[in-house]
């Protein structure tokens, strides 16, 4: 070696061993540099809206306070893996993902180029941290013929009024889809009837709706269901407040400062599940968040996943005192022919879906009941006005949509949760 390349050599030795407690402090951004103290994926793996030829895949890195302190967070780069066989051998697919405290450190990979109706099997890695195994599968081709679709309809699951052993049995069972329409967290509590507490008060900022999914995400029965199936996810009101309608809470709660709110809600509802599609940054406030979509299971079923909280029209003849929904009877403003349910958009959008599919089974998987739940009293018919039920001539206007089309075969699935 000469003088002058042995002077370098060493300079650059000394500026190592410099630099290498910074080094450690600020972390490696580099997937395989990176050392984790504690396990980074612990609240699991999910996949969703299946098509024939993609998944999404989702994780979030859960940072624990040693790495935080220790090895430096942003940005994080994550490997996410798809393979043919269970046994993890046979890579179809992978992805470089780049994820940072701004999104929470999600990670939303859309894995594209798969076989049409069959299994695959996903992980995630950062550094020397691996995460747990998922499976899912892609949808059939469009007009393939297909006889057969197994899937779960889940809703309401409120973290403090029972454990979740309904998705350990869902786990279990040979499914296609879970199918979820809604309150997938709850900003509310109710410590009367607790067997197990929220932690945390009532969420309102994006911080605070994090570590309430986190908490969720936590359940292993919960982690389980994720992992064995790809869901089909849509929203209620839990996610956000209860009983909100469109822009308004039930406390009359200024514009500005509910959108922010609801702007917080759909950010974390996004950072924490298995959405090709996030929030919209650039409409009013950021809290806008198109969730409606139709997903086909070849030529046996449509199915379409409707909003009925963002674009809703509020709940009619409500309380003085308070928003939301309630028991009412003598409320002319239930028959006003603007009211909706979904939104005019959302509503075009559907019924032009509806006419033109040619699907065996039409599917219409949303958060509360289609049928009547009002009944007859002394004082007149009692309605609930948050549920279908609260706009009837929305209600009207899709069946009388079948109607006219001679559209058949028709499915709502729903739920009724309080």
């Amino acid at each position: 070696m000469r003088r002058r390349e042995f002077h370098r050599w060493a300079q650059a030795q000394a500026l190592a061993m410099a630099l290498a407690p910074w080094q450690q402090l600020l972390g490696q951004t580099s997937g395989p540099e990176r050392r984790w103290r504690d396990d980074p994926f612990v609240l699991g793996v999910a996949s969703g809206q299946p098509r024939a030829d993609s998944v999404v895949l989702w994780t979030r890195l859960l940072i624990g306070p040693q790495d935080r302190l220790v090895t430096g967070l942003d940005p994080a780069q994550v490997t996410c893996e798809v393979f043919a066989d269970e046994a993890l051998r046979q890579r179809v697919w992978h992805s470089e993902i780049t994820t940072d405290e701004q999104r929470g450190h999600s990670v939303h990979a859309i894995a594209q180029g798969l076989a049409a109706d069959r299994p695959y099997w996903y992980r995630f890695r950062c550094g020397d941290a691996t995460s747990p195994t998922g499976r899912t599968r892609t949808a059939p081709h469009a007009q393939a013929d297909v006889r057969r679709l197994r899937l779960a309809l889940a809703s309401c699951q409120h973290y403090e009024q029972g454990e979740f052993v309904a998705h350990a049995d869902i786990a279990r069972q040979a499914l296609d889809l879970v199918v979820f329409v809604g309150d997938y967290i709850y900003e509310s509590s109710n410590p009367r009837t607790a067997v197990r507490k929220h932690t945390g008060a009532e969420p309102k900022t994006l911080d605070e709706y994090r570590q309430r999914y986190a908490l969720y995400k936590s359940d292993p029965h919960l982690q389980a269901a994720h992992a064995a199936h790809p869901w089909l996810l849509m929203w209620d009101d839990h996610e956000v407040v209860n009983d909100y309608a469109n822009d308004r809470d039930p406390r009359n709660t200024p514009l500005a400062v509910f959108m922010q709110r609801r702007a917080a809600a759909y950010q974390a509802y996004f950072e924490h599940q298995p959405l090709a599609i996030g929030p919209d940054l650039a409409s009013p406030w950021g809290a806008s968040m198109r969730l409606h979509d139709k997903w086909s299971w070849g030529c046996l079923a449509d199915i379409w996943t409707l909003d009925c909280r963002q674009y809703r029209s509020p709940q009619a003849c409500p309380d003085p005192n308070r928003g939301g929904g309630r028991v009412v009877t003598q409320c002319a403003e239930l028959e006003e022919t603007n009211r909706t349910m979904l939104g005019s958009a959302q509503e075009a959008w559907l019924y032009e879906g509806l006419r033109q599919s040619t699907a065996t089974w039409k599917v219409l998987a949303q958060s509360t009941l289609m049928c009547p739940t009002s009944v007859n009293t002394l004082l007149g018919r009692a309605t609930y006005t948050d549920a279908w039920d609260g706009y009837p001539q929305a209600r009207r206007r899709l069946l009388q949509t079948l109607a006219d089309g001679g559209i058949s075969d028709v499915l709502t699935l729903g739920a009724m949760c309080t």
